[in-house]
């Protein structure tokens, strides 16, 4: 059956609304997992290791595939870093990536010590999802549509999250949501 150019649209903008409606349902949860204040200059000194993957200013590395990291939200950055020292995230062994955060997260001994580079890092100003690398949103739209991210036992938000990459079609659609969110303003 061939489907009309305006059927395609829709389709495409189903997957956008699913797909916001997914990073809707994670923010919305987000306030339940605040992390507690730690000390930014503390925190400088921890983020040196952060340093080579994700930038002097937390502006991310592609070539390495260090996101940004400015501008994030402090729940955000303190549960993915929770998530990458309890195997929740970086689960599935093709996440190469992933692995890579997963032998740094250890380097945070405890959860002041998450805090405080959290606290670092809420110091570097940035945009949030708006201005986030293209790359990075496709790699992890992909990563959660072939289950390598968000499979993982105790990852609640990449389990919300993974459903709602499965309706993208394929890499077009993954693109359009990336090319989209790349039209957020700063």
């Amino acid at each position: 059956m061939n489907s009309s150019p305006w059927q395609s649209v829709t389709s495409r903008r189903g997957a956008l609304a699913a797909t916001a409606l997914a990073l809707a349902t994670v923010t919305a949860l987000a306030p339940r997992f605040a992390v507690s204040a730690g000390d930014p200059a503390t925190g400088k000194a921890l983020y040196a290791v952060c340093v080579a993957c994700h930038g002097a200013n937390g502006e991310g590395n592609k070539d390495v595939g260090g996101p940004r990291l400015a501008g994030r939200a402090d729940w955000e950055l303190g549960r993915q870093i929770e998530s990458f020292k309890n195997g929740a995230r970086a689960y599935d062994p093709k996440d190469a990536f992933g692995a890579q955060m997963k032998a740094i997260a250890p380097t945070l001994a405890n959860s002041q010590a998450i805090d405080d580079v959290v606290a670092y890092i809420g110091t570097l100003k940035a945009p949030k999802l708006a201005g986030q690398h293209d790359w990075y949103v496709v790699r992890q739209l992909q990563n959660f549509k072939a289950r390598v991210r968000g499979a993982g036992p105790g990852d609640v938000f990449g389990t919300t999250m993974a459903p709602m990459a499965l309706i993208l079609a394929d890499d077009a659609a993954i693109a359009n949501v990336a090319a989209y969110i790349a039209t957020f303003k700063e």
